[in-house]
């Protein structure tokens, strides 16, 4: 059998699309199996100029400095609701998902055994178009997986291995047994099927705002052409979903978009914006980041598991008050209070010196310092109230407190448990071009941790030798 050119599934992919209703006139696909990306073509969509409606559309999107590249009917997204009414495929999901799966989860458990079906599924020219693997740490070697040492995502890395290992013990026998009654013969499913399954669904999935029954609701799914869309900050075009009117037959739809004023090129590729995203949510999600200058990075710290209160007998106490004032066992720390330490939100507390951190974070570290009789004043209350403001005694120890954690989180990530020091994170970075993709995203996402936690320690340890009468070390007296 001759092997397939690497224009052949992209045009099969186009071919599959326009069969399902999907407008592509104004964009092409371009790349490698498993790599391809969203190119601009050469016209707008041209479904913009099929009815009165549309045209009517059409002025809309030229008042707007808008024009639509494609068109995707929403009725053809992956969806839970489309894969149990889809049919062919649809009878088998519904008998093996009855009770036993949520839609995310149904939606993952379709994608990986429409991959294992081969040339027998009908979503075939789409699904042998995404990638094969990914570079997000649910699959790193382990060797790979050193680079985040002492990170928060080295431990949520190696518990998604964990826990992708006990949902595969479930799922196993139903997708063994509904391959088997289609009369799929494959090479036997493993949990790597099942890792491919996850990491599609969050690397390229949705939530799409559909009407049901009048009431909007957000559904989870992937759109097939659409989900070959790149990240870029800032984007060069957008999605959206435009509804099908009452007096309309036609399906809602799903446009892309670009800006008139800074339309691509022809053969320019076409990006969206995945969103407000830190460095982790990236590297975890997608495989990159962007920069050790995210503004949507931040520092979480968890406090229960850092040794700081160990056996405290008031600790079910303080977990209560924390749910009643809307805060979690966890500090966070945003990059731009770093950035805008001059210029802090109006939301945020000031803390001494140049220190500000968030308004929950301080809420956080004031119920954590709080003595059993002052948690059960808080508790007695039949509405909580606004928390007290500390006195000086409780605000020296809340500064301890948040000194002691830092300290830990910088000792974490840069001393034994971790992956060395910021510095030599910078120095590596400064020949990122000799680094392999996973080493060097690994790098961005953990030096801008150091950087937040050195960050904030300094200015807590400033904060508590001002709160302590002794000059700090930028403001001598």
């Amino acid at each position: 059998m001759a092997q397939e050119t690497a224009e052949e599934p992209v045009l099969r992919l186009s071919e599959w699309l326009e069969s399902l209703g999907a407008d592509l006139s104004g964009i092409g696909f371009e790349g490698s199996v498993g790599h391809h990306r969203l190119v601009a073509g050469t016209k707008p969509c041209q479904s913009l100029q099929c009815s009165l409606r549309s045209r009517f559309m059409d002025f809309v999107t030229r008042r707007d400095s808008e024009v639509h590249l494609a068109r995707f009917p929403l009725d053809q997204a992956f969806t839970a609701r489309s894969i149990i009414n889809h049919s062919i495929a649809g009878p088998g999901y519904q008998q093996a998902s009855r009770g036993l799966m949520d839609e995310r989860e149904l939606i993952i458990f379709a994608l990986m055994t429409e991959r294992l079906k081969g040339s027998k599924s009908p979503w075939e020219p789409w699904i042998s178009a995404l990638p094969n693997t990914f570079d997000t740490p649910a699959y790193y070697s382990d060797v790979e997986l050193e680079e985040l040492k002492g990170t928060n995502l080295y431990q949520a890395a190696r518990l998604l291995k964990q826990q992708m290992a006990a949902v595969w013990k479930r799922l196993e026998p139903l997708c063994v047994q509904l391959l088997r009654e289609e009369g799929i013969h494959t090479d036997p499913p493993c949990v790597d099927d099942l890792i491919w399954g996850y990491s599609t669904f969050w690397s390229r999935g949705q939530a799409i705002p559909v009407s049901l029954k009048d009431v909007t609701e957000v559904e989870e799914g992937l759109v097939p052409g659409l989900d070959m869309c790149n990240h870029s900050v800032p984007a060069r075009a957008r999605w959206q979903l435009q509804p099908a009117q009452a007096s309309d037959s036609g399906p809602s739809n799903i446009f892309l978009m670009v800006e008139r004023s800074t339309a691509c090129r022809p053969g320019a590729e076409v990006t969206i914006d995945y969103g407000d995203k830190s460095n982790e949510e990236l590297l975890l999600l997608y495989g990159f980041c962007t920069d050790t200058r995210n503004m949507n990075d931040q520092l979480m710290i968890p406090l229960l598991d850092t040794g700081s209160m160990p056996d405290d007998p008031t600790m079910e106490a303080r977990l209560m008050l924390l749910e009643q004032h809307g805060c979690k066992p966890q500090l966070f720390l945003p990059f731009q209070l770093m950035e805008n330490i001059h210029r802090p939100p109006a939301e945020s507390r000031h803390l001494g010196s140049s220190c500000y951190i968030p308004r929950t974070a301080f809420d956080t570290l004031q119920i954590w310092c709080m003595s059993r009789q002052q948690l059960a004043e808080e508790l007695s209350r039949k509405t909580p109230a606004k928390l007290p403001e500390p006195d000086a005694a409780s605000k020296a120890d809340l500064l301890d407190l948040l000194v002691h954690l830092l300290a830990k989180t910088v000792e974490r990530l840069e001393g034994p448990q971790g992956t060395e020091s910021l510095e030599a994170d910078l120095g590596l970075l400064n020949r990122a071009e000799e680094l392999p993709q996973r080493m060097l995203h690994s790098i961005i996402y953990r030096a801008g941790q150091k950087k937040l936690a050195r960050h904030f320690l300094q200015q807590a340890e400033r904060a508590a030798l001002e709160q302590m009468g002794a000059p700090s070390p930028s403001n001598p007296k």
